[in-house]
């Protein structure tokens, strides 16, 4: 047993123990305890990583809390309408990919010079109906269809490639049905998209004002929650980096250290499962900073 196998151990046997104890704080001091007795500059630097983000937590923490203390006693709940939007994008997509083949369907039915032009033309069609269909569901009260505002420019985009596409392959030699109607169709298509785009311009300023104003959104209010994990994905991947600055044989020795150390601290049976099952995952660089707000 290597002398940081047995500070690991010791630390896990006689550490503090309770059921409000976190996968985090634990797995830190078993970490702590092998590494320093494998290399203490390299522990040095993993604890400064330590700090840094434990400033962060907390003022985080101290953000949200004010967050709660200024938002409305019963806070307004809006609904995104987002799937429709999402629904349009891929059909005008899949018309855009059909429309230039994209090596996808060289011999299908739909590359069928009577079918090409009106399936295309079809599928912008469907897709302009499920984003007005969306807007009109948004219009709800407590919903909004602000998230998916963007799409629409991308419905407009595809459907000009779409029709650039049409039109590309007629001057290659193909002849295609119901061509000029098509292309039509897809040029009125990108119109429409433009125009709901501006159309929902209105719905976006009064979601923004909404959340300004202590709303939240159905989904999640995450901007915080999404703060905080890009920091601990920045946080465990210096500290995994700082792990493999250790030699070869003390990087095994380091591993077999935090394992035997793990398991002498779940054998003690006082850690809730969600913190063992925690304990036994793979990457316990990322464990050591999953703190929630």
């Amino acid at each position: 047993m290597t002398e940081a196998t047995t500070a690991a151990i010791e630390r896990a046997r006689t550490m503090p123990l309770d059921r409000a104890d976190t996968a985090s704080a634990v797995i830190r001091i078993i970490q702590d305890a092998a590494l320093v007795k494998l290399d203490r500059e390299i522990a040095d630097g993993v604890r400064a990583v330590d700090v840094r983000f434990d400033k962060f937590a907390r003022d985080l923490r101290i953000e949200a809390a004010a967050s709660r203390q200024t938002a409305p006693a019963e806070p307004v709940r809006i609904k995104q309408r987002f799937l429709l939007d999402a629904l349009g994008g891929l059909l005008a997509a899949g018309a855009m990919a059909t429309s230039i083949d994209a090596g996808i369907q060289s011999d299908g039915w739909m590359q069928r010079s009577e079918v090409l032009a009106p399936f295309v033309a079809g599928l912008l069609v469907l897709a302009l109906l499920a984003h007005a269909v969306n807007g009109l569901l948004a219009r709800k009260p407590g919903s909004t269809a602000a998230q998916g505002r963007m799409i629409l420019l991308f419905t407009s985009g595809f459907s000009v490639i779409s029709a650039g596409g049409l039109l590309l392959r007629e001057a290659g030699g193909a002849s295609l049905d119901l061509l000029v109607p098509s292309v039509v169709v897809a040029a009125l298509v990108a119109i429409a998209a433009v125009l709901l785009w501006f159309g929902r311009a209105a719905d976006a300023r009064e979601y923004r004002d909404a959340v300004a104003g202590g709303a939240t959104d159905s989904r999640s209010n995450g901007d915080l929650r999404a703060r905080l994990r890009v920091e601990q994905h920045a946080s465990s991947a210096e500290t995994g980096a700082h792990f493999d600055e250790l030699d070869p044989d003390a990087r095994a020795a380091f591993d077999a250290a935090v394992a035997e150390g793990v398991s002498a601290v779940i054998a003690r049976g006082v850690l809730v499962p969600q913190v063992v099952r925690a304990l036994r995952g793979k990457d316990l660089a990322a464990v050591r900073y999953d703190v929630s707000l």
